[in-house]
């Protein structure tokens, strides 16, 4: 039988699904790997990975294995859109969420950030700081679902904070998802076009202008402007081979606006868009 549990997760919620015999070890594999990827890309702790990065302007850092494929995940997800989904936004997300007037000149480019494999190190340029919470969390539930089935060898499903990637065989009809503009509201309201859907492999990822709301603006910042995003596509939910995938497509998505769903077309993603005055706009088979 599948069960759910959760636990407090990143200012919300971590959700679990799993067969009831397994879950006790899904759980543990689960929470190994949130610690790990937390240990390494926090913004919040001054002796992560990430924070020793952005304090070493222009000097090459010592890193760890987890921030390195969190980070050359990044760096792939920014290539791939084009520079949409950029790494480098740091400084300027913070000028969005900051309540303290300050002055900053902020630029991202996320070619800035050199990395030595050999020698498990990064450089950024002088000026560029690293922001990772939203590729670090899509790659942290791709880990997770990995590493619990390989634990356990069942089907398991992760969701961290409405990033969501699952492995093992779906259960009958593949796991019930439900897409909303806030996670920790979602709900199947009846006349909400394509909001339920089921998935059987790889990741979903909603990215959303509506939550994470600072006092100069939302949290996802257009790298060619470093301004807040403002539209018209307020929520894009995604559908890719890993979550990782479908969170970086989301986030270029609401940065696109209005050629969000021809260049989702042209990828073949699955895509849910929903725009400021409610109309939703479906893609690449979604919801099927």
């Amino acid at each position: 039988m599948i069960v759910r549990t959760h636990f407090p997760l990143w200012g919300g919620q971590a959700h679990v699904c799993a067969d009831q015999t397994s879950l006790p070890q899904t759980l543990s594999a689960v929470q190994r790997v949130i610690a790990d990827v937390d240990r390494s890309c926090s913004a919040y702790r001054d002796d992560s990975d990430l924070s020793a990065v952005n304090r070493a302007q222009g000097c090459w850092t010592q890193v760890g294995p987890v921030f390195l494929d969190v980070l050359t995940e990044a760096l792939a997800m920014a290539d791939a859109t084009g520079g949409l989904a950029d790494p480098t936004v740091g400084t300027a997300t913070l000028a969005t969420t900051n309540p303290v007037p300050v002055t900053v000149h902020p630029h991202a480019d996320w070619r800035g950030v050199d990395v030595d494999l050999r020698q498990r190190r990064v450089r950024l340029r002088r000026g560029l700081s690293l922001d990772l919470g939203a590729i670090a969390k899509a790659h942290c539930a791709d880990r997770a679902a990995s590493a619990a089935h390989s634990a356990t060898g069942g089907t398991v499903l992760v969701c961290l904070l409405g990033d969501i990637a699952v492995a093992g065989e779906a259960p009958d009809g593949g796991w019930p998802v439900v897409c909303a503009d806030d996670h920790r509201g979602a709900a199947d309201l009846p006349g909400d076009p394509g909001a339920r859907v089921h998935i059987t492999t790889g990741g979903l990822a909603t990215s959303s202008l509506t939550v994470r709301r600072g006092v100069h603006g939302n949290h996802v910042v257009d790298p060619r402007t470093l301004r807040p995003v403002q539209g018209p596509v307020r929520t894009a939910s995604v559908a890719a081979l890993t979550c990782a995938h479908a969170n970086a497509a989301a986030t270029a998505a609401l940065v696109r606006g209005p050629s969000a769903r021809h260049w989702l077309e042209g990828l073949g993603l699955p895509a849910r868009l929903v725009h400021e005055d409610g109309q939703v706009e479906m893609t690449g088979g979604w919801p099927q």
